[in-house]
């Protein structure tokens, strides 16, 4: 649209303009610049779409990491015992809420108006994890590991949701559609 009403005065302004400024060479002059904006545009477009493939690639991995400690953990505490079925039971919740909402924030439920909370959930399995008494050495084992993972869970939604907020800067789209104005 911005580019269409650039277009539009360009042709209005060339009306207004004597003859002298519409010679060979202020054409040349007026190309090479037109030609200079367009190479700086297309550069930032590249540079532009170059970071925005970067950061969804980040974001990939990171849900990719995510998705393979949520099973080692479900396969640690499950190698626990029983004692750790309402933890797994929990760390469902989670998942399930987690892809309702389709991020790693607060998730209200459809159809209730009760919230799940990601966070209290994670630090309450934490909590859990931290009371139980195991066994043996395999329990303590995998007690420990178990906390760790959850540990890194709260981790990554940490990262998911800052990543989450980033946003491109509204004034260098407003210099950059000015740009492609000014070619036009």
């Amino acid at each position: 649209m911005f580019t269409f009403a650039g277009s539009l005065c360009g042709l209005f302004l060339r009306f207004m303009l004597p003859d002298s400024h519409l010679n060979k060479d202020a054409r040349d002059v007026v190309t090479l610049g037109a030609g200079l904006i367009a190479t700086m545009a297309a550069l930032i477009l590249g540079l532009l779409i170059n970071s925005a493939h970067n950061s969804l690639d980040t974001i990939s991995n990171e849900l990719t990491q995510t998705a393979t400690t949520i099973v080692e953990l479900d396969q640690t505490l499950a190698s626990y015992g029983p004692q750790t079925a309402e933890l797994r039971q929990l760390l469902r919740k989670c998942v399930d809420a987690a892809l309702e909402s389709g991020g790693p924030e607060n998730v209200v439920k459809e159809g209730t108006t009760e919230r799940f909370d990601l966070e209290t959930a994670l630090r309450k399995m934490q909590s859990k994890l931290r009371s139980m008494s195991p066994q043996n050495n395999a329990q303590i084992i995998l007690q420990s590991q178990a906390y760790q993972e959850v540990k890194q869970l709260a981790h990554s939604r940490l990262l998911l949701l800052q990543r989450g907020h980033k946003r491109i800067s509204g004034i260098f789209l407003t210099i950059l559609i000015f740009w492609l104005v000014v070619i036009s």
